[in-house]
């Protein structure tokens, strides 16, 4: 993970470098591999801008009244830390690029360039991504596979873009200053409160919605902080001189039977679905660190290990799979049956008999946004367990993967409604037949987290704990909050 800051000033006002600088410094650990500024001035450096990127911090005793900023933190993964440090320009002078992410298909991209003349200077997908954009300008987003954040200055448009990849994977928060005065961007939100230009104010919608209803996220682009929000996942901010706009461009595909052009048979879906699996954890697997993974018994972890196996054939021997619990449970044994199976070398870290109140406390800074949930500070211990321990700074995670594979049971109710919906009535009883064949859970436990998951007044009443009461409220007047 690398970290891009930005400060954008719309009105010129006083806004010193070093407050790009401190932006800077504060999200240094997302970075060590270097670090960069490019700055453009009110006064000085208006056309040609200051330009700085090395190991350590930019040069103290730089003073300048800050027009436009842009700088990043470099966790270097496909190329040396001196061929990957940004910000990068373009060879015509016209892109400045910091970025934070993965390109997993640079190669071929790479070659698609190379092929229409582009001459490049070193292996880094970020020069690939900045030679991509001054090909095709935003067009360029939807070539790209991978996990992206990454703000692109026009210096012949005098435009900011600020690009999020499709589902989020990167995070990119950007802050409305007061009185129009401009916008800062960052990879994480407590950046923003080091530039003494935006005031830590909490939305009381929000506070109350995660208290009492233990809500953590408002909607896709809010969060708990008043004039702070996020690039929403499948969007770019454009910011011009007057005005900012949202694009949105992408949506999750939803594609039924009666759309294709051919009915396919159940083994050629599973194939079909394999296949695509296999080749997206593979493309993920490429890397001039080492790679490892977490591995924890369940679903989506243990199809990814063995989808790693396909790509490493030989080399498995080599790949490290991790997992944090007791030895004896359930979860930590299927760990220990997967990676015996692959042959892949695994740790199994136990968890702390008693969890510490400042690993709470460093977890929850991490995390930046409230959670109800115990799962964060295992895996807060396991990658701190994996980064002390073996120095592996790259991960192949299953995050998500039980979304997508409905491993969660409690998911297979939106699927059979929308197929429902979409009039797909006899294959959502064939799937429908399937999965009550064989339940993952009792009846009994399967519909209350059905109602837990998909109900808001359920979700309030199990989890408020008698909050409502206590904080003064009613359920309505909960229910009535923009953030629930």
């Amino acid at each position: 993970m690398c970290g891009i800051t930005g400060v954008w000033n719309r009105q010129n006002k006083d806004i010193s470098s070093h407050v790009l600088f401190s932006m800077l410094q504060v999200q240094r650990h997302r970075g060590p591999d270097g670090q960069g500024v490019v700055l453009w001035g009110v006064d000085k450096y208006k056309d040609r801008p200051f330009f700085w990127k090395g190991k350590k911090a930019p040069p103290a005793d730089i003073q300048i009244r800050l027009r436009l900023g842009l700088g990043h933190n470099l966790l270097s993964i496909q190329d040396s830390p001196e061929n990957s440090r940004q910000p990068l320009v373009s060879k015509n002078g016209r892109y400045w690029l910091v970025y934070n992410g993965e390109i997993y298909n640079f190669i071929e991209l790479r070659d698609e360039l190379i092929n229409k003349g582009v001459v490049f200077e070193t292996n880094s997908d970020a020069e690939v991504l900045l030679a991509l954009w001054e090909t095709y300008e935003a067009e360029s987003i939807k070539m790209l596979r991978g996990m992206f954040a990454f703000l692109v200055y026009d210096t012949y448009k005098n435009t900011l873009c600020a690009v999020r990849d499709r589902f989020g994977i990167k995070p990119l928060y950007y802050a409305r200053l007061p009185d129009n005065l401009g916008l800062l961007f960052a990879s994480e939100i407590h950046t923003f409160f080091v530039s003494d230009l935006l005031q830590k104010s909490c939305r009381d919608d929000a506070l109350l919605g995660f208290l009492a209803g233990a809500v953590n996220k408002p909607d896709d682009s809010d969060t708990i902080y008043a004039n702070i929000q996020e690039i929403p996942p499948g969007n770019f901010l454009i910011v011009k001189e007057c005005e900012t706009q949202m694009i949105e461009y992408y949506q999750p595909v939803r594609l039924l039977r009666s759309q294709k052009k051919e009915i396919l048979t159940e083994s050629q879906i599973i194939k079909e679905l394999k296949d695509l699996f296999i080749d997206t954890v593979n493309i993920h697997l490429r890397s001039s660190r080492e790679v490892g993974t977490c591995l924890s018994g369940g679903l989506d972890s243990t199809n990814i290990a063995y989808a790693i196996k396909s790509g490493f054939r030989k080399e498995i021997a080599s790949f490290k799979a991790f997992t944090i619990g007791d030895r004896q449970s359930l979860d930590s044994r299927l760990s220990e049956v997967a990676a015996g199976q692959l042959s892949i070398e695994h740790k199994n870290f136990n968890s702390p008999a008693i969890i510490q109140e400042h690993d709470i406390i460093d977890m929850i800074k991490t995390c930046e946004i409230p959670n109800h949930t115990w799962g964060p500070i295992n895996q807060y211990y396991l990658l701190r367990n994996i980064k002390g321990e073996f120095g592996i700074q790259v991960l192949l995670d299953g995050q998500g993967g039980d979304e997508v594979f409905s491993g969660y049971p409690w998911f297979f109710k939106p699927v059979y409604q929308n197929l429902l919906e979409k009039g797909e009535t006899v294959f959502a009883n064939e799937i429908y037949a399937k999965f009550y064949q064989n339940p993952p859970l009792p009846k009994k436990i399967l519909d209350y987290a059905t109602k837990l998951y998909f109900s808001k007044d359920h979700w309030i009443r199990s989890f408020e704990g008698g909050a409502i009461k206590a904080l003064g409220l009613t359920e309505e007047k909960l229910m009535s909050l923009n953030s629930v």
